[in-house]
């Protein structure tokens, strides 16, 4: 629902360091029926040092909203248009992100998408994935 996914965003929203970049608010004048919700588009950037606290913590009930750890916060599925966004920025960040890509809870499709050849090479060695897309061109509906 709308009011769900609007809890979650006011989870995320506070991480330290996180903020809205987009969106949050349920759509005007819609006629979706109330248990499915329809939110506008909605971005929450989280520091990627906060998103990693807790990644180490055991997988929670897939139906538990509260109490969460900011990585099972920040990698719950959500049902609605809805992204967290990140920045890293050389070796050490690569680690952090690697540790979380692993640490999720599926691995269903990933994206690495850059046109440095050893970068590609770091990730793909280091991940498992089902459907994995590499390259320029590696955007897929799906990844994280």
């Amino acid at each position: 629902s709308s009011e769900t996914v609007k809890i979650h965003v006011e989870r995320l929203l506070q991480i330290p360091g996180a903020k809205l970049l987009f969106g949050g608010d349920e759509l005007p004048g819609h006629t979706v029926p109330k248990p499915y919700g329809a939110m506008q588009p909605t971005a929450v950037f989280v520091p990627l040092k906060e998103i990693t606290k807790g990644c180490d913590e055991p997988s929670p009930d897939h139906d538990r909203t509260t109490g969460l750890s900011n990585f099972h916060a920040c990698t719950r599925e959500v049902f609605a248009p809805f992204q967290v966004i990140t920045e890293w920025e050389g070796d050490d960040d690569l680690d952090l992100v690697l540790k979380a890509l692993e640490k999720m809870r599926n691995h269903l499709t990933a994206a690495v998408v850059s046109n440095d050849q050893l970068l590609l090479g770091r990730v793909l060695a280091r991940t498992v994935n089902g459907t994995t897309y590499a390259g320029m061109r590696a955007r897929t509906t799906g990844a994280p």
